[in-house]
């Protein structure tokens, strides 16, 4: 969406650069051929159109990229939903690193076309979020050693992590009183379930 983004705005302002340059070719043909009292009036002209087209082409873009927006998030709602209204007491940066390295995870076991889904719900006495892929799945062999600091799977493509993300990712989920649990098959997916206790009063 970026580089989309970037090319609508070299477009607009190459359309802008253009309109300005017909604007400047006109004003000064109107100074050759009607001298030098129409020069002012040529400037003057050639800023209010400059002006006008500018102003034309960024409503243009903004409403395209208001649509692009609302386009996206269209489609997130897919895969990013929950209860609006769910709470939990916690550290909300430390959290959310412990979410993001789970997130990061399933981002390397994916490739283009895979989803990534993230969904969280408020029970009775719990808060649950699961983190749903569709991805190259973890092994069997190392389904219980993923939590361990250091642990490098020989069937893993990712050659830059050194093996800390997730056994952070639960400590941090631990230290909140939670719990994470993962289940995942071989070349068709994995899944991330974690749970939060919500104290209930008596």
């Amino acid at each position: 969406m970026r580089i989309l983004a970037d090319q609508r705005i070299r477009a607009l302002f190459s359309r802008i650069g253009i309109c300005i340059g017909v604007f400047i070719s006109l004003s000064a043909v109107m100074s050759i051929s009607l001298g030098a009292k129409a020069q002012l009036l040529g400037i003057f002209l050639t800023s209010l159109c400059t002006a006008a087209a500018i102003l034309t082409f960024c409503s243009i873009y903004f409403r395209e990229q208001d649509k692009i927006l609302e386009d996206a998030a269209a489609q997130i709602k897919d895969y990013i939903a929950g209860d609006l209204d769910a709470r939990i007491a916690c550290d909300r940066i430390w959290l959310t690193e412990a979410l993001e390295n789970i997130v990061k995870n399933a981002l390397d076991h994916t490739q283009a076309g895979d989803s990534i889904q993230i969904k969280w719900r408020q029970l009775v006495s719990m808060l649950q979020i699961t983190v749903r892929d569709n991805g190259s799945g973890i092994h069997p062999e190392d389904l219980y050693h993923i939590f361990k600091r250091f642990y490098r799977s020989r069937f893993s493509k990712d050659t830059k992590g050194i093996g800390l993300g997730l056994p952070l990712a639960k400590s941090i989920i631990e230290m909140h009183g939670g719990t994470v649990g993962v289940d995942s098959e071989w070349g068709r997916g994995t899944v991330f379930v974690i749970n939060f206790l919500i104290p209930t009063k008596l």
